[in-house]
């Protein structure tokens, strides 16, 4: 199946659109009406799978299906992969982690890259680079984290030799930094003048679970700990 960069630049109302279209998309095996219907083989059958949306009519309770072709999640700026994840998620009751996500005015919506478990952010606003600055690169984002869970933030592979620019801070964001004006950031070093464009990509972020609340542990001061010494800070690095 292939994999389409169908990244587009939507407003808050199409954003909502978006999000409601994923949320209701089913898999299913159905005779192909239409070429442009999105469509991958079904093993062991002779018909091919598509997917399709339910609506249910808030007064009347009737159930309405209709087929999602490409140029409909083109519009949206979804990937046949992110449509096809969504849709075997639905269907097969996994549960998702939810990620509430406002954009700046203008910012291409996050989304992830092929396989990846990473999600690419981009740079809200031109940026002119001097060498030897220290910048806070604004990523038109503020991002609604479920409970328990923290962001790692990371520069893309090709930030240093692309735009010549270092990740100058942790990058650790918890689930508490979720309100309207927390927007994300990028701390980046720069070893080589240059310029980022809006909306190019220059770090990325994946989630894991956050470690757990100190109740969980009991601090103890000790004079020894009782172990073998390893051989000190940097010990793995000798021969």
């Amino acid at each position: 199946m292939e994999h389409e960069n169908t990244t587009v630049v939507l407003d808050a109302k199409k954003l909502q659109l978006r999000e409601g279209l994923l949320q209701c998309m089913r898999a299913g095996n159905r005779e192909i009406a239409f070429d442009d219907t999105v469509t991958i083989p079904h093993a062991g059958a002779n018909t091919e799978t598509y997917l399709y949306c339910e609506e249910r009519n808030a007064i009347t309770g009737e159930i309405k299906i209709a087929r999602v072709r490409k140029e409909h999640l083109k519009t949206f700026g979804i990937s046949t992969k992110e449509a096809w994840d969504r849709a075997f998620m639905n269907t097969y009751g996994k549960k998702g982690v939810t990620i509430k996500v406002k954009y700046r005015e203008g910012m291409k919506p996050i989304y992830r890259a092929h396989a990846s478990e990473w999600f690419d952010l981009r740079a809200s606003k031109d940026y002119c680079l001097v060498k030897g600055d220290l910048l806070k690169i604004d990523l038109g984002v503020a991002i609604e984290l479920p409970e328990g869970y923290e962001a790692i933030i990371r520069p893309r592979s090709s930030a240093a030799y692309e735009y010549g620019i270092l990740m100058a801070c942790s990058g650790v964001i918890d689930h508490m930094y979720c309100g309207d004006e927390d927007w994300w950031h990028f701390g980046a070093y720069v070893i080589r003048s240059g310029q980022i464009k809006k909306n190019d990509r220059i770090c990325q972020f994946r989630i894991q679970k956050q470690q757990p609340s100190e109740a969980e542990f009991i601090i103890e001061t000790v004079e020894h700990l009782g172990n073998e010494d390893r051989g000190g800070f940097g010990s793995t690095g000798k021969s």
